[in-house]
């Protein structure tokens, strides 16, 4: 019987031995495959490849064909924040030391840092904000690290993106003038490449902005204080920026605002001035109304009623000056010497109303305004006559007397001239040249008649005993091609 029970024993024990060794040469495989995961879980990449390289052929075929698998759910584990990223960069170090495809760490590790790179600039641009200086050197050397995981390439496309949407949050009011900039500043910190560039683009933007949203708010104060015509002006003048979707509709609706409200408020405004007799007033404001409205607003029959009969005939002879000035230089001998010889440098730009015989009604003086400062101003002077302005004559003014007349310059265009001038006298249809004065090479003259130093001297104390201070370039005159409001206003 004892016999039996050893050969039993014994028996059991082959059996315990062949299960061991049996269950040894099946696991040993997966045990060496699973020390490969561990060392990557790990992130000792060197322990990897070391433990990868003890694998046979068959064991190793079996790992990259898991690998990318693998790759994966440890991205995930990322995402969803299981890991931090110093752990899955560890770990994807690991498996690109075993990774023969060479595609796996591209694939996942370089969004993972992309990812991570855009979540360290936003918190860093927190902190600096908020002054928490010591986070500031961790954070930064965090940055430098996963930038070395990128290309110069993809980093400046983060710093742009990141740029945009802050940029975005700023124009949709989200964030202060002073985040964006602060954070633009950052960026410029932090790039050389194209990001930098942006990055003052950027800024530029936001002053732009920052500048028109003043400017709006400028606009809405004329308009609450009824100057309607500078918050329409300030509404039509800005340059906005399309992506600012704040302010786009704001400006557009307020101008409209101030248009419509304006052309009530102006019309009776107008119609105060033409009733209580402010003529003046009521042109200037007529002319800020054509200006602004156009079509839209008839100031014909303001006008009409404003202006007196002479106005009406200076506002019709400066609408059509050049062809009855060409028609009646043509019919003298002096007017077709200008013609020929002097038009293009004469050539009125330029008109001046002045009152020589004082009868309340002004004499039209047209000239070229380059020579209004020079000793004499070349002119062409009206007269209203018989309910029209009537050419009168070519003067070369020099002053205006107290008296009906004028101090001028002889006429002069082929001779050598000295010290000259010439009473020029109106009698209300026609200017008389009454007494002329020269002096050439000590030799003195009156009329043309060469007289005694004492004579030429009581000649020309009678042609300049009633000038007064007033010259064409120290008068109020008006460029010719906005004379209305100039004429109307007189």
């Amino acid at each position: 019987m004892k016999k039996t029970w050893r050969n039993v024993i014994i028996i059991s024990l082959i059996l315990v031995v062949i299960e061991i060794t049996a269950t040894f040469i099946l696991v040993h495989p997966y045990f060496e495959t699973q020390l490969v995961y561990n060392s990557i879980s790990e992130g000792n990449w060197i322990e990897t490849k070391e433990n990868y390289d003890k694998l046979s052929s068959t064991q190793m075929e079996r790992v990259q064909e898991y690998l990318p698998a693998y790759a994966a759910w440890e991205a995930r584990q990322y995402a969803a924040g299981e890991v931090t990223y110093e752990e899955a960069a560890a770990t994807f170090d690991a498996i690109n030391a075993i990774d023969e495809s060479g595609t796996l760490y591209s694939t996942f590790m370089y969004d993972i840092s992309k990812n991570e790179y855009v979540k360290v600039f936003r918190e860093l641009h927190r902190v600096e904000t908020s002054f928490d200086n010591t986070e500031i050197y961790t954070l930064r050397q965090t940055l430098n690290s996963i930038s070395l995981r990128l290309d110069n390439s993809s980093r400046e496309e983060l710093l742009v993106m990141l740029l945009n949407e802050k940029y975005q949050e700023f124009l949709d009011e989200e964030i202060s003038v002073d985040s964006a900039k602060s954070f633009v500043s950052l960026v410029v910190s932090n790039s050389i490449y194209d990001a930098y560039e942006y990055a003052l683009v950027i800024g530029n933007n936001i002053d732009c902005v920052v500048n028109y949203r003043a400017i709006y708010e400028n606009a809405k104060l004329c308009f609450d204080e009824e100057d309607y015509f500078t918050a329409m002006d300030l509404c039509s003048d800005i340059k906005l920026d399309p992506k600012d979707t704040t302010y786009h509709t704001l400006f557009t609706d307020l101008y409209t605002q101030a248009y419509d409200t304006g052309k009530t408020y102006y019309g009776e405004k107008l119609d105060y001035y033409v009733m209580t007799g402010a003529n003046e007033e009521a042109v200037n404001l007529m002319a800020e109304i054509d200006l602004r409205y156009g079509d839209d607003f008839d100031t014909g029959d303001y006008k009409e009623d404003l202006a007196e009969d002479w106005q009406k005939a200076c506002v019709e002879l400066a609408s059509d000056w050049e062809s009855d000035l060409k028609a009646n230089l043509a019919e003298t001998e002096t007017g077709e010497y200008i013609l020929d010889n002097e038009y293009d440098n004469l050539k009125p730009d330029s008109l001046l109303l002045y009152d020589v015989d004082g009868n309340e009604i002004p004499e039209l003086f047209l000239f070229n305004s380059s020579r209004a400062d020079n000793s004499y101003v070349e002119c062409f002077v009206y007269a209203y006559v018989e309910d029209e302005y009537k050419y009168m004559d070519y003067i070369n003014v020099m002053n205006f007397c107290n008296t009906s007349s004028l101090v001028a310059f002889p006429t002069a265009f082929d001779r050598t001239v000295g010290e000259e001038c010439v009473l020029v006298e109106f009698d209300g249809t026609s200017f008389t040249f009454d007494t002329e004065c020269q002096k050439i090479d000590d030799v003195y003259y009156v009329n043309g008649y060469e007289v005694s130093d004492a004579d030429y001297l009581s000649a020309q104390s009678k042609v300049l005993a009633n000038i007064n201070e007033k010259v064409i370039g120290n008068s109020k005159y008006s460029s010719l091609t906005d004379s209305e409001r100039y004429i109307l206003s007189y």
